[in-house]
């Protein structure tokens, strides 16, 4: 038995001069609601930068979501520049499974009819404490074991060590670092310079970031299925 067409939603980005640097990233049913509540919290000023319309927009948010997962801040709330998330948005588009939306025409209907929103209606402010930055990258979430051997190139060769818990914890020459600490030691010439130890260490010829990137990609196209719906 076929499943039924879903009901088209939509994914947007949304910017605020009050909050420099970040992004709202989200889905709904109502795009024009969408943004008229949003700009009932405090601080306001929410304009729609980039939006699309999908049956898988519900699919498309979590994609995105996951592909910024480093730059998340709070919930829907990521560090990102505009241009990269607007251009992962329009590959979406050029799939064939998403169709632009006209902002301007979007935010004029939000503007005629900020009006009608109730008065009881109380701000919700956005505390800072919430803008926070995610989990950071794991060996767990990377499939690497303890006593797993990672290299790294530096202008003495490439070194080894070996991982000694899930988190970041590795071991050389019989003391434990955590890895960014001992690629910044390894690598970094200046005392003020510091290293990304996923950026620079190397696991199965990749480098941890790399990897990282490789499993969210993975993880997205299983999440995101763009084939037709099985009988």
């Amino acid at each position: 038995m076929s499943k039924g067409i879903e009901e088209k939603g939509y994914v947007y980005i949304f910017e605020n001069e009050n909050l420099p640097d970040l992004l709202k990233i989200g889905q709904t049913k109502n795009i024009e609601n969408r943004l008229i509540n949003a700009n009932t919290w405090n601080p306001s000023n929410f304009e729609c930068t980039y939006a699309l319309k999908s049956e898988k927009y519900k699919n498309i948010e979590n994609l995105a979501h996951w592909v910024f997962k480093k730059d998340k801040k709070a919930k829907e709330f990521f560090k990102v520049p505009l241009k990269e998330a607007t251009v992962f948005l329009q590959k979406i588009v050029s799939l064939g499974i998403a169709e632009e939306v006209d902002t301007d025409l979007l935010e004029d209907y939000a503007s005629k009819h900020m009006s009608d929103i109730p008065q009881s209606i109380k701000p919700v402010k956005i505390k800072k404490g919430l803008l926070k930055r995610s989990d950071n990258t794991t060996f767990k979430m990377l499939g690497i074991k303890p006593k797993s051997i990672l290299t790294i190139k530096t202008d003495d060769g490439i070194i080894e060590c070996r991982t000694i818990d899930d988190t970041n914890k590795v071991s050389y020459k019989n003391k434990e670092y955590a890895i960014s600490d001992l690629a910044t030691q390894l690598i970094c010439k200046s005392p003020n310079s510091k290293a990304s130890g996923f950026q620079h260490f190397i696991y199965e010829g990749k480098t941890l970031n790399k990897r990282r990137n490789d499993l969210f990609a993975k993880e997205a196209s299983q999440e995101l299925n763009f084939g037709d719906d099985e009988d």
